[in-house]
């Protein structure tokens, strides 16, 4: 019987992952972040991974990190926020020679209408002999779909956007 070529992984899910400090629980965690947040549109379930652990799985499309910056303002100091998704690899050419790395996040941030939050250690950029520069910057693949073959305007340079080739599931999480 003949395979069909295997194309792209079915994307899942991203989880919001808080892990609880100084002392408090994982009741004291939810109803801080069920008041003062609307995690409950973006959120498919709650989970609790053990005593200090509170998982939230998000709805495919939800934005993770704008997710992540909300529980880390209602929570503060008590909790500790990551987000786990699926990454992959932009590769940004002919970058202007006096952009910075928070200049490329920022001109990722709002390319293409899709609003996510890029921060500058996600930006490796580095100098080229013909005084360009090119950019390695990790993102979500779903956002990395969307932006691969775009163009964007990074300092005074028209820059080509181009996913990477995916790596193993280990490598991308």
């Amino acid at each position: 019987m003949v395979q069909p070529p295997a194309g792209r992984p079915k994307p899942r899910a991203d989880i919001v992952r808080v892990t609880a400090a100084n002392g408090a629980t994982y009741l004291e965690m939810y109803s801080a972040i069920r008041k003062t947040t609307t995690v409950d549109k973006d959120a498919l379930r709650a989970r609790r991974g053990d005593e200090q652990v509170l998982s939230l799985y998000l709805r495919p499309g939800a934005d993770g990190m704008g997710i992540k910056a909300d529980i880390e303002r209602a929570l503060g100091e008590k909790a500790s926020v990551r987000v786990v998704c699926d990454m992959s690899q932009l590769l940004i050419s002919d970058i202007d020679m006096l952009a910075t790395p928070a200049d490329t996040a920022a001109a990722l941030s709002t390319a293409a209408g899709i609003t996510i939050t890029i921060t500058e250690e996600a930006v490796g950029q580095w100098q080229r002999q013909e005084a360009t520069q090119c950019a390695r910057v990790k993102i979500p693949c779903q956002v990395a779909q969307c932006l691969d073959g775009m163009y964007v305007h990074i300092g005074n340079t028209r820059c080509r956007l181009q996913e990477l080739e995916m790596q193993s599931t280990a490598a991308r999480r």
